[in-house]
């Protein structure tokens, strides 16, 4: 074999890297984007209600608590999906996020229940500490 030959198939070879990156990397990022979008909606209820400026008065009031344990298995299920197109690097924090927005004070054995440190106290505090752990959820899901 010659050595053009050889600089041919070397070129040819090189060539072929970027041609099938820069597809794989494309339909990456729209699996991504596509489950990035259903991840977010699956926030939006709850995110409406801790913006909101619901009065103490109302005759229909809703503590944060009650609004995220009623969202709790829809959550579950929304990181389950959402999980699977998080990269391996990023999931460690993707867990630690979702651990924090359960337990925002911490995992106690002995109250093995999630989302329980939402309810009591002052409510205003509790809103804010639920929409900062679920903004903190969603940074994961920024478009590519």
């Amino acid at each position: 074999m010659s050595d053009f030959q050889i600089i041919t198939i070397c070129v040819a070879l090189i060539a072929l890297i970027p041609a099938t990156w820069i597809p794989l990397h494309i339909h990456r990022a729209k699996i991504f984007n596509d489950a990035s979008i259903i991840f977010r909606a699956s926030f939006d209820d709850e995110l409406a209600f801790l913006v909101s400026d619901i009065k103490p008065d109302s005759s229909i009031h809703e503590t944060t608590y009650d609004i995220l344990t009623k969202a709790l298995n829809k959550h579950r299920h929304a990181i389950d999906d959402f999980k699977q197109v998080i990269p391996r690097r990023k999931r460690h924090g993707f867990n630690k996020a979702w651990e924090e927005y359960l337990y925002p004070e911490g995992y106690n054995k002995e109250a093995d229940f999630p989302l329980l440190d939402y309810e009591g106290g002052i409510e205003k505090e509790k809103k804010d500490l639920a929409h900062s752990k679920i903004s903190k959820l969603l940074e994961f899901a920024k478009q590519k």
